[in-house]
């Protein structure tokens, strides 16, 4: 996948999703954002 390359050579991605399937397929750094407030920030994978 052309983001994931982009990603490992050094640049920063960043991607909003509601796809769960997505975040699981691609673990990552999540940033979890309600009503423009950050919930959660964590690292999967």
């Amino acid at each position: 996948m052309l983001l994931k390359q982009i990603s490992q050579s050094g640049t920063a991605v960043l991607m909003a999703t509601h796809d769960y399937h997505i975040i699981r397929t691609f673990p990552s750094r999540i940033i979890k954002c309600e009503s423009g407030v950050v919930h959660e920030d964590a690292t999967i994978g």
